[in-house]
């Protein structure tokens, strides 16, 4: 049927209600309109709704998703796609609501409302923290539709009484309980149920997942690569469906892994998702992670042959063909006296560094990196400046950096250096040497930062 207003909205009135009348319920199966149905259509057993427009009223985005939520016979749930991401600005239909903020024209209340947590995905401010309200409603990805679509039913909390006689909350997924109603936070894809916002649990059925087992939310806060690793687990983020216990760790990198049927996965690095053992030999994934650990050797043994005095003594004429002033980078060419070779490289004009093609400038936090072939390079550390480091070798939060066995502290524009001897797995204690002293340095979230002499 195409039509326009009026007569298409009457048309398809006319022919559901005579799939009512007859008891047919596959008359009319897909209705598609263009703001035309999405408020005062009165049809309750619609159990799918796609929202493929966006709005920036609250008031029409929850007449949109209501015609799919009122109760049928025989209906169990509605299923709603959200192509354009409405949820994340208004929140989740069944989501609690101070109406007065919504409607008095402040911006973003809902958002500031759940920035208790502070943890920034670093895509979307309002995407961490989703009050599931009366815990009907899951968040689905794309990639992870099959699969998660059949736990809809078994995804919200109840209510208990344990062993003491105390009533607790209990996580239907993974089995956790706690003494206070939790919400549900989303990292990455990654599903988490908390009740404080310090401790957090992947809604994963699994027996590695219990109320000791928790992730610490300064170490998601500094989490970067594939997964998240603590105690032991693992939860790759590109598949977040089961969790992987850690076997073994070699000197190259490679992580041997099991999950709860016993199968063997291994991991190149933390950039790459484990690998079941039946689709890649461990010799095989040993030669990668040599080869790679090679790579990064070499690269970091000709830092000072990559610097301009070193290749300008090689290459004496050095000619500018581009500057790019923000970036500090500058396009050169070197050549020999009478020209007969000619190399183009970029020059870092920040550390004297050289590279082969030029590097792509980000900024992670404080710290400043160029990125190439996969690699990144420190810009705006003393005694780092140049070095080359994997990306997940760099992690981070807005006081401290750990860049793989060496940790850094901002000190206003000055960034001081230390050896770290040990940390805690959850990255709030550090014990470090710095020339011949050792700290002890606490860095817990809402405190003070705490650094501590200690006697070597």
């Amino acid at each position: 049927m195409c039509a326009e207003g009026a007569a298409a909205r009457e048309g398809a009135a006319g022919l559901l209600g005579a799939a009512a009348r007859e008891g047919c319920d596959c008359l009319v199966q897909v209705l598609v309109s263009v703001d035309l149905f999405s408020e005062g259509f009165d049809c309750p057993d619609v159990e799918f709704i796609q929202m493929a427009r966006p709005t920036l009223s609250l008031a029409k985005y929850l007449q949109m998703v209501g015609r799919g939520l009122r109760a049928h016979k025989g209906k169990a749930c509605c299923t709603i796609i959200d192509n354009v991401g409405l949820y994340r600005a208004f929140g989740l239909p069944s989501s609690d609501r101070n109406w007065d903020d919504a409607f008095c024209g402040y911006a973003n209340e809902r958002i500031k409302e759940l920035w208790f947590l502070k943890i920034d995905t670093g895509w979307f401010p309002s995407s961490l923290l989703e009050n599931r309200g009366d815990n009907v409603v899951k968040i689905v990805s794309h990639e992870g539709m099959t699969d998660q679509y059949k736990e809809l039913d078994n995804t919200g909390f109840e209510r208990m009484q344990n062993k003491d006689g105390r009533t607790v909350w209990r996580d239907r997924v993974n089995g956790v309980t706690f003494e206070h109603k939790p919400v549900v936070v989303d990292f990455s894809g990654l599903e988490l149920s908390t009740e404080d916002g310090v401790m957090l649990y992947p809604r994963i059925a699994s027996p590695l997942i219990d109320k000791d087992n928790g992730i610490h939310y300064n170490l998601l806060k500094m989490q970067v690569g594939d997964g998240i690793l603590w105690k032991k687990r693992y939860v790759s983020l590109s598949n977040p469906a089961r969790v992987y216990r850690l076997e073994e760790t070699h000197q190259n990198g490679l992580r041997v892994f099991r999950d709860d049927w016993g199968n063997v996965y291994l991991q190149q690095d933390p950039d790459h998702s484990p690998v079941a053992e039946t689709d890649v030999s461990r010799e095989e994934m040993m030669s990668r992670c040599n080869e790679g650990l090679q790579r990064l050797r070499r690269i970091n043994d000709d830092v000072k042959n990559n610097m301009r005095a070193a290749l300008i003594n090689k290459y004496p004429v050095m000619i500018i063909e581009e500057t790019l002033s923000e970036e500090k980078l500058q396009r050169i060419t070197l050549a020999d006296r009478k020209m007969r070779s000619r190399t183009e490289r970029w020059l870092d004009l920040k550390t004297d560094y050289v590279y082969s093609k030029k590097p792509e400038i980000i900024k992670r936090g404080w710290v400043e990196l160029a990125q190439v072939d996969g690699l990144v390079y420190v810009r705006n550390i003393h005694g780092l400046s140049g070095w080359a480091f994997p990306n997940y070798d760099i992690r981070m939060d807005e006081r401290l950096c750990v860049i793989g066995n060496v940790l850094v502290m901002r000190n206003r524009s000055v960034s001081v250096v230390y050896e770290i001897v040990k940390k805690s797995e959850d990255m709030t204690m550090f014990i470090v040497d710095n020339l011949l002293n050792r700290y002890m340095i606490i860095n817990k979230p809402g405190m003070e930062l705490e650094k501590h002499y200690l006697s070597k």
